[in-house]
């Protein structure tokens, strides 16, 4: 019988995308079972970041993550009461590997390949909308703008990148598109950089 972390860890191997050299044979995201890691990830805060979410925004809601990876947070937010969760994410290994974690999972989650530096068209809107450092891997902000307006029924979640503030993402981050927007706190670099500098958002509309 196969352990269940070393059954998780086996879902979740990418060749070529987060598993090598230089990224110290970890995925990006820890996987969590409920409040316990099961896979070790460059990114271990999942769930300190998930706990830091108001959990009104969470319980009965519906969740969609943008750049989600692994869909890590997708199978948190479920765990923390979000009737549903899609996951969008540019990479077709990486939605695989996300896709199989649910044999594991067995919650209600979907998940879709799209280019964010394209519109997402034709979605309906989300209660909640996770937004979590990834403007810096894309090319057209405005199209990233266009797609949060467009889906978020209610809440945006947005995590900078480190050492950032929120002049850095104006473009999305600004009055016009929100009527509130407070700075909840600083999530962690990463593994080896234990530095909470990541500015953390929580923006209505």
């Amino acid at each position: 019988r196969v352990k269940p972390k070393i059954h998780l860890h086996n879902l979740s191997v990418v060749k070529g995308e987060f598993y090598g050299h230089g990224r110290l044979s970890m995925p990006y995201q820890s996987i969590f079972d409920g409040n316990k890691e099961m896979v070790p990830g460059r990114r271990p805060d999942i769930l300190e970041r998930m706990k830091k979410i108001d959990q009104l925004d969470l319980i009965d809601k519906t969740v969609i993550d943008l750049g989600c990876n692994l869909g890590a947070n997708c199978y948190s937010a479920i765990h923390f009461g979000a009737r549903s969760a899609v996951g969008v994410d540019y990479s077709p290994k990486l939605i695989s590997a996300a896709i199989r974690l649910n044999s594991y999972f067995a919650a209600p989650c979907s998940f879709l390949v799209h280019n964010l530096n394209y519109e997402l068209k034709n979605i309906e809107p989300f209660d909640t909308v996770f937004c979590f450092s990834i403007t810096k891997h894309l090319d057209n902000i405005k199209a990233l703008e266009k797609t949060i307006l467009n889906i978020t029924k209610k809440v945006l979640y947005f995590e900078g990148h480190s050492n950032t503030n929120i002049e850095d993402y104006y473009q999305i981050l600004n009055n016009n598109n929100f009527s509130k927007i407070e700075l909840i706190g600083y999530n962690q670099a990463s593994i080896d950089n234990h530095k909470r500098n990541r500015p953390f958002y929580r923006c209505v509309l």
